[in-house]
């Protein structure tokens, strides 16, 4: 018979193990939902795969533990089931919505040409971008303003005179 002390322990060994994995999804997940939903874009395109794999993979985590320590104390097909569940429930929720956002963070918006520079922060720029695939290329007008070496705002902008804050670049 199994000490009760013992079984406590082990459940909130296994309760800590599933919150950590849950607050490491939720992390995951707002991380892709504020570059794929946002003006805010990778522009370092391993950094974007990587993040994608981290909000796919991370949710594998948790139960894996939950399977490796439920082995070891011996209570393997009550913890293997409730990891195989947790990590389904998660894995499933994260692909349905970072799947076809990961397909679309392979394809980089590449800068064709600057149009504008800003006269007093001269990092932010009015460029023509485009992208493709072996279907077609789109493009678009941007202002983009730098966050960090592979971070930056974007923001769409028409093909209209900027104002008078904005310095045309010579071709």
């Amino acid at each position: 018979m199994s000490d009760p002390a013992n079984v406590s322990g082990e459940v909130s060994l296994a309760a800590r193990l599933a919150w950590l994995g849950g607050a490491l999804w939720v992390i995951a997940v707002k991380a892709v939902v504020v570059v794929t939903w946002t003006p805010v874009e990778i522009t370092f395109p391993r950094a974007r795969i990587w993040m994608y794999a981290v909000a796919l993979g991370l949710p594998c985590l948790p139960p894996v533990l939950v399977a490796v320590r439920s082995a070891l104390v011996g209570r393997w097909r009550r913890g293997l089931i409730a990891s195989v569940v947790l990590g389904l429930l998660l894995t499933g929720i994260t692909a349905s919505g970072a799947g076809s956002a990961a397909v679309e963070a392979t394809k980089r918006w590449e800068t064709v040409e600057v149009l504008y520079r800003h006269r007093s922060d001269t990092d932010r720029t009015i460029e023509r971008q485009q992208r493709g695939d072996g279907s077609g290329w789109e493009g678009r007008t941007v202002q983009t303003r730098p966050i960090t070496s592979f971070l930056s705002y974007t923001e769409s902008v028409g093909d209209d005179d900027p104002g008078p804050a904005w310095v045309p670049v010579p071709r």
